[in-house]
Formats: C-alpha cells, structure tokens, sequence
C-alpha cells in the first residue's frame, strides 16, 4: 500500500480505495454507494447511476492530465462545473 493510499485509507476509514496507477488519484469508495475521484487532497469527480461526472474547473495542469486519461478509461463521462 502506498502513501498516498495510506493517507486516504484515514481520511476515509470504511472505504475502499483503488489508486490508479502510480498517481496521485484514487477512486474512493463508501460503503453508502458515494464513489469519488479524488486527486491529491481534492474531490475532481463523483460516479452516479453509472456515469462519471467529471469537474471542469482548473486545478493543476497534472490534474488536468490525471482527469483527461481517466475520461478515456471510462465509459459514460460528463464534465460538469463543480
């Protein structure tokens, strides 16, 4: 286990997080059926009724890559002004 999946695993201790690659982004899972995508520190993105609704706002141009190649790993996105 990483250390950044370290650092979510006690930011959000009943979840279950899938860090994507060696990135800093992780989908966090509740057990309520909340699923995030959350990169470094910052929620970018949430799953609802199977589809991925993505922010569009500007972070960090590594974010930005981060959300873009999601995007392209997932079907059923929206981008969303969140």
């Amino acid at each position: 286990m990483s250390a950044y999946t370290k650092e979510l695993q006690q930011r959000f201790p009943s979840a279950a997080i899938e860090q994507l690659g060696s990135k800093q982004m992780a989908i966090v899972a509740q057990p309520d059926g909340t699923t995030n995508l959350v990169s470094y520190e910052t929620v970018v993105g949430c799953k609802q009724n199977g589809c991925w609704y993505l922010t569009t706002k500007k972070y960090s141009i590594t974010t930005s890559k981060q959300l873009t190649q999601f995007a392209r790993t997932v079907p059923n996105v929206e981008w969303v002004d969140i």
